[in-house]
């Protein structure tokens, strides 16, 4: 049977496998993004594996796109069952140019993605290419037939994100539509990750406040956001709890109004990257990403002299327990004393936006 999209990959055992060994090592299950990563990875992997060797050597020249190389020759994308099937029989071959058939095949794909061009005419990150490679890896090792000599892309050098000052962002703020301006006030004002805002639909709730859409009918501020993160729960606490402010609650406010909605931002995740390369080119800046947006919230409270350890996790990082146990214990159940903490220092992420 051939797939068609990445979400087809779920109806094999083979990738069933694969969400099976991810929520046996982070101890649930993995979160929306981790599992969509893999799915894509995984799914472009099928169809270059699907190509003959001339038009995988067309791909990893740039000569023609996968989507091309697959209409070209008309060739159905495998499932990843055929693939560890016929991996099975090439394992037990005695040649080794047989045995080792994938190696050459996986080192071609890393080859060809590396590549591939994103918009803006550049070739994908190594941080693109090493995720692909963890998520074609993760497919071989849930069938113990795990790759040999595959050689890890090298270590991506640290990007070097703008982090905006106050003035910045306020000219950002007001030079966005309301949708995107709503988006960065509350990413700004809370730290959480990109993915995370994406996906919240305002039916999170906290203990002690409610779900975020009835805290914002309230009119209660700061609105606590309380989440509920598996990627962290095998290397961390699995929550965390940070806060949307008085100027993220007015862009809701703008931007919401009296709308019905399933998620707060309806923005794809690459639309949104999109939106913030349209902001650099009209303010001449380089590197201000969405990410730009949670480094201000980082480094504004540690400026501030706000404990680290509670403000990487009020962003969602893993924090072991054994470290901030206790504070961070007394946070979560006493919110009302951790909104305290987050209004005694919202001066510093304040920016003067009035809407």
């Amino acid at each position: 049977m051939s797939i068609k999209t990445k979400k087809d990959l779920l109806k094999f055992s083979s990738m069933q496998r694969v969400i099976s060994d991810l929520t046996a090592k982070r101890g649930g299950s993995p979160s929306p993004s981790t599992e969509s990563a893999f799915l894509l990875y995984t799914f472009k992997f099928c169809q270059f594996f699907s190509l003959s060797l001339e038009l995988q050597n067309l791909v990893m020249q740039s000569k023609v796109s996968l989507d091309q190389a697959l209409a070209k020759e008309k060739t159905a994308v495998v499932s990843p069952d055929v693939i560890m099937e016929e991996r099975k029989k090439h394992w037990q071959s005695s040649d080794d140019d047989i045995r080792l058939t994938h190696e050459q095949i996986v080192k071609r794909f890393m080859i060809a993605l590396s590549q591939e061009k994103v918009r803006g005419g550049k070739l994908s990150s190594t941080g693109k290419v090493s995720y692909a490679l963890t998520a074609v890896r993760a497919l071989y090792n849930a069938h113990y037939r795990s790759l040999m000599n595959i050689p890890t892309p090298g270590s991506v050098p640290e990007i070097t994100y703008k982090v905006p000052t106050r003035e910045e962002l306020l000219k950002v703020v007001e030079l966005a539509e309301p949708k995107l301006r709503s988006w960065i006030l509350c990413d700004k004002d809370s730290g959480m990750s990109p993915i995370d805002l994406l996906n919240l639909t305002g039916n999170e709730e906290s203990s002690r406040f409610g779900t975020i859409k009835e805290q914002l009918r309230k009119g209660i501020c700061p609105i606590h956001v309380y989440i509920i993160r598996q990627k962290t729960k095998r290397s961390g606490l699995g929550f965390y709890s940070t806060f949307f402010g008085e100027e993220a609650i007015v862009g809701l406010e703008e931007w919401l109004g009296r709308r019905r909605y399933q998620r707060i931002f309806d923005i794809a995740e690459r639309t949104l990257e999109w939106s913030f390369q349209n902001l650099c080119e009209k303010l001449g800046w380089k590197n201000f990403v969405p990410k730009s947006c949670r480094k201000f919230f980082d480094s504004e409270l540690k400026f501030a002299k706000v404990d680290p350890d509670i403000v990487k996790w009020m962003m969602g990082h893993s924090v072991k327990k054994a470290e901030v146990a206790y504070i961070i214990e007394r946070l979560r159940d006493h919110p009302e004393e951790h909104a305290k903490l987050y209004q005694d220092n919202y001066n510093v992420l304040r920016i003067g936006w009035k809407g």
